[in-house]
């Protein structure tokens, strides 16, 4: 609760653009979706063509969010998140 939206969104798209087979045309979204007990719940969209390595760039995907999140010195407080 205490990151702005504007910010959030930010990092989360940031971390989906330095992603290799993330595709920049959809453009990543995201939505806030929920208030929970500790934070608010985000959804990412982010788009690839290439399905077979959908485990890897998600893999990547998540490490490049943890990154541009930790870069800013915004921690990612919840016990779980969907990406």
């Amino acid at each position: 609760y205490d990151v702005p939206y504007q910010k959030v969104a930010k990092l989360l798209k940031e971390g989906a653009i330095a992603t290799p087979g993330i595709l920049r045309d959809p453009k990543p979204q995201v939505l806030g979706v929920d208030f929970r007990d500790y934070a608010i719940q985000y959804i990412l969209r982010a788009y690839t063509d290439n399905i077979k390595a959908m485990p890897s760039i998600r893999a990547a995907l998540i490490k490049n969010i943890q990154m541009a999140f930790y870069s800013q010195g915004v921690e990612i407080l919840s016990p779980w998140y969907i990406v």
